[in-house]
């Protein structure tokens, strides 16, 4: 009787662990599966081949965000928690984690869903020349000369961001987006204390990629800055930015923003595989405010942390020639409106929820 009892017990543990891992799955899911197949209706039905290149993009995306995980998980004990043997005591989180049905459920199919995301973005931003030509370079110039009060954004940042030492920095934090971007992913992903906006976080970054990333970068197709003279483009306000950053990146110390500039040109000339080229909407912008507006409920200090990274990205952004200023200022508009409707939908979603269970009881009453 008392195993009958613990093994009822078992089940209805487990049985409530999958109900609420479904219950935070199942709109961001949704969303998710229409923008995956939305993607691949507008590549070409019955692509056997781009639903293979597809399916090899979320599993290599997947399996570094575990890859990530661990290696950060690690970076933690040994940098900041500083157990006597860090190895030995991430393997016993991890003994227990797996125990927990709920924490690794909802972890590994909200990592499938991010990973089934950014592999649909990825494809699409490579494939994006065969389907909009890049043509709103010199107006997105214009506009922001017309806002800047008649001069680009990079000329009134030189006096200040022309230094060496402080390109040098600006690109470090740039590089470090990728980084923090991860750590707040996996951060809400599987923190008990971030359960109250999981849902919302998840639906806010699966929103951010499909609008910023696709919807937005078809309709406004730009290259961005850096590539005004390989574009021939004439004439090129940018020459002297660029010249600037060419001679830090040859005299002095090399910049991985040229080096990641120059392979996504050689990708769009066709002669390497193709990465895409975007400028605007920007979506380091956009998900570098995200994670601001993310993190308010959880930690005034995050929240500082956060806004000073997000600005150095929007500063380094227009230093380094990745962008426009009015790609930031579109990418952080549509955020705070994305981030708005991620919680009207989470408010909803959970209400009809609320209601299905109530009405469910009282027909069993």
């Amino acid at each position: 009787m008392s195993n009958a009892n613990t093994q009822h017990t078992a089940v209805s543990s487990a049985a409530g662990s999958i109900g609420l891992v479904l219950n935070e799955l199942k709109l961001p899911a949704a969303v998710a599966l229409l923008y995956f197949a939305a993607v691949w209706l507008y590549l070409g039905v019955g692509s056997g081949a781009m639903l293979l290149h597809l399916a090899k993009s979320i599993a290599g995306i997947f399996m570094f965000w575990l890859l990530a995980a661990a290696v950060l998980r690690f970076i933690y004990y040994v940098q900041v928690a500083r157990p006597h043997r860090p190895i030995v005591t991430m393997f016993s989180e991890a003994k227990t984690v797996s125990r927990n049905l709920e924490t690794i459920g909802r972890g590994i199919a909200m990592l499938l869903i991010l990973s089934l995301v950014c592999g649909a973005f990825w494809i699409m931003k490579a494939r994006l020349r065969d389907f909009a030509s890049i043509g709103w370079d010199q107006r997105l110039t214009e506009i922001d000369r017309i806002i800047h009060l008649g001069k680009l954004p990079w000329e009134w940042l030189q006096p200040v961001a022309g230094y060496w030492p402080v390109t040098i920095i600006l690109n470090a934090n740039y590089q470090l987006w990728l980084l923090v971007m991860w750590m707040m992913a996996l951060y809400f992903l599987f923190a008990e204390a971030a359960r109250p906006i999981r849902k919302r976080y998840l639906l806010g970054f699966i929103l951010t990629w499909i609008v910023c990333g696709s919807v937005l970068a078809k309709t406004f197709a730009s290259a961005g800055p850096c590539y005004y003279g390989p574009l021939g483009i004439v004439p090129n306000p940018y020459a002297p930015l660029m010249n600037y950053l060419r001679a830090i990146h040859d005299d002095l110390v090399p910049l991985p923003a040229l080096w990641t500039q120059d392979l996504l040109w050689q990708g769009y000339l066709g002669k390497t595989e193709p990465l895409g080229i975007s400028a605007m909407p920007s979506l380091h912008n956009a998900v570098a405010l995200l994670n601001v507006l993310a993190a308010w409920n959880l930690s005034r200090k995050l929240v500082w942390l956060l806004a000073v990274h997000a600005l150095l990205v929007f500063v380094g952004s227009v230093h380094l020639g990745w962008h426009y200023a009015i790609d930031a200022y579109v990418g952080w508009a549509a955020v705070v409106v994305l981030w708005a409707t991620a919680g009207m939908l989470v408010r909803a979603a959970d209400a009809a929820q609320s209601d299905m269970i109530e009405t469910d009881r009282r027909r069993h009453a």
